[in-house]
């Protein structure tokens, strides 16, 4: 099944993922599919298909715990293209499409498995698109659904 929204992160240099939580992968982005696999094009491919992180449950129990107890980033390994296994500083993000809860899953490669400057740039590059991303949802929200807050911010408070 493919997203309806525009994928912000299409064009994103690391790989983006948006899965289900059935670990059902809904979209992937140009780089997660050069990186790991054609398989993840297919409709209803899973993130079972890519996922190696040792010592970590399967997809689905993973999201469930990370739900309950979210963290910021976690370092997960997944199957490369190749075969082999390649570690992800994975940034997990929830978000709500038309009523439906998925997870936003942006890997950004181990900066100790790979060139630290890429590595940190890559870094910087996630942190400023989520800024932006978050932005510019406040102002659609603000936009749809002016407040008292809105009201109140235009008065100057001198009379």
């Amino acid at each position: 099944m493919k997203s309806d929204v525009v994928f912000t992160l299409e064009k994103a240099g690391w790989p983006a993922l948006l899965v289900d939580p059935a670990a059902t992968v809904v979209r992937a982005n140009a780089a997660a599919i050069k990186t790991f696999s054609a398989a993840l094009e297919a409709s209803h491919s899973n993130l079972s298909a890519i996922w190696t992180a040792e010592g970590v449950e399967s997809p689905e129990i993973f999201l469930a715990h990370w739900e309950h107890s979210p963290l910021p980033a976690a370092l997960l390994k997944f199957r490369l293209q190749d075969g082999t296994s390649g570690a992800f500083l994975t940034s997990i993000c929830p978000v709500t499409q038309d009523g439906q809860k998925l997870f936003l899953l942006q890997l950004l490669p181990d900066a100790g498995s790979s060139d630290s400057n890429l590595a940190h740039k890559q870094k910087l590059d996630c942190a400023l698109q989520l800024a932006r991303l978050g932005v510019a949802g406040f102002q659609q929200r603000a936009h749809e659904h002016p407040g008292p807050h809105v009201a109140a911010a235009g008065k100057s408070g001198v009379e």
